[in-house]
């Protein structure tokens, strides 16, 4: 009798799985856009440039003008922008 209870239980264990840990994971949040956009009163495509420019978000892009967008860095004096690399 005690032999039957014995590998009742070593069966019963042998069933039980750990649980591997939750499946839904967090994902890391997505890295920051270093995208910089610059409403200014004129713009030169050419050099990258813009004076009277102040800096928007992207999602304010069609309500100006004249959209200066810089991928990387940028330089900003007295409401002059320059993109940089």
């Amino acid at each position: 009798m005690f032999i039957k209870h014995t590998i009742l239980a070593i069966l019963a264990a042998c069933g039980i799985n750990n649980p591997d840990g939750p499946d839904d994971k967090e994902l890391p949040p997505p890295p920051p856009d270093p995208s910089h956009y610059f409403c200014c009163h004129t713009v030169d495509a050419d050099k990258l440039t813009g004076e009277g420019c102040v800096t928007i978000g992207a999602n304010q892009v069609d309500s100006c003008a004249s959209v200066l967008h810089c991928a990387n860095t940028f330089t900003k004096m007295d409401g002059e922008v320059k993109c940089e690399g």
